[in-house]
C-alpha cells in the first residue's frame, strides 16, 4: 500500500513515485478488511486502492485486483531502481 502523508482517502492507482518498502492489504470480497488491518493502514498512512474499469465492467474479484495491482507496483518499483518514470 503507498504510503502518503495524508488520511486514508481512496485514488486511482495510476503512477507516481512508490516508496521502498510498500506494504498491500487485500480485503475479502464481501467483508473487506479486517478491524486490525484497517487499524494498521491508518497507523502507517496508507492509502486505499481501486482499480479503474472500462467497457461497462463494475467490479473485479478480490483475487484480480490484487493481481493488476501488484503488477503495477512491480512495475513502477522496476522503472524506479532503473532511473526511469
Amino acid at each position: 500500500m503507498p504510503m502518503s502523508s495524508g488520511a486514508i482517502d481512496s485514488f486511482s492507482f495510476t503512477g507516481g513515485a512508490l516508496p521502498e518498502e510498500t506494504v498491500v492489504v487485500v480485503g475479502g470480497e464481501s467483508d473487506g478488511l479486517s478491524a486490525a488491518a484497517k487499524k494498521f493502514a491508518h497507523a502507517h498512512l496508507g492509502e486505499r486502492l481501486f482499480v479503474p474499469l472500462r467497457n461497462g465492467i463494475n467490479s473485479l474479484n478480490v483475487a484480480s485486483a490484487a493481481s493488476v495491482i501488484l503488477f503495477h507496483i512491480a512495475t513502477v518499483m522496476e522503472r524506479q531502481k532503473d532511473g526511469l518514470k
